[in-house]
């Protein structure tokens, strides 16, 4: 056993230098990019709550991370929400998230962090919050430039508020995430 170390101590440094071997990458790198904007749709025991999601990005290597306008790292926006419910609804995120670039193709966000607010704002017939839900499997196209939430995205929620609110602990995340024509994952 002795005598294939040094094989495979070469072995090893061939595959370290290999030319072309390039590490995984958002681009643009240290640039603030923006504005993403799409829509997420949580659907949770018979409510579902449509909006309209945005910010900025900055990546570094194989991380974007969610920003102000800025380059600080701050939370998405939301807006224009809509729900099965009547009344207004509304959103907010109190954390920035990060979109980590798995492979050309696919993205996993984390943590994903929000609180829903449906049927009234102010005073809501239900709260729905998710906290620190990873979602893997995240569709990622340099041709379309948008992340298409996975189709079996499941998230850990809690539901709070009145007896029309569900009593379910856990939702489906769907929608696409449209960033500048500029982003791509090398």
């Amino acid at each position: 056993m002795r005598s294939l170390r040094p094989v495979i101590l070469a072995a090893a440094l061939l595959v370290v230098a290999a030319p072309g071997a390039t590490a995984l990458q958002w681009n643009p790198q240290s640039t603030v990019t923006g504005p993403f904007s799409g829509v997420k749709t949580l659907s949770v025991g018979g409510i579902s709550v449509s909006c309209t999601i945005g910010g900025n990005i900055v990546a570094s290597g194989a991380i974007a991370v969610t920003t102000d306008a800025t380059g600080r790292n701050a939370p998405p926006t939301w807006s224009a929400c809509s729900s099965t419910i009547a009344g207004s609804s509304c959103a907010t995120s109190s954390s920035p998230w990060t979109f980590t670039a798995t492979s050309t193709t696919t993205v996993t966000e984390s943590p994903v962090n929000f609180v829903m607010k449906v049927g009234g704002c102010t005073t809501p017939l239900c709260t729905i919050t998710v906290s620190g839900a990873s979602i893997a499997g995240n569709g990622w196209s340099n041709t379309t430039h948008a992340i298409t939430e996975s189709p079996t995205a499941r998230v850990t929620v809690s539901v709070s508020g009145s007896i029309l609110c569900p009593r379910a602990t856990s939702g489906t995340l769907t929608g696409t995430i449209a960033f500048p024509a500029t982003v791509t994952i090398t």
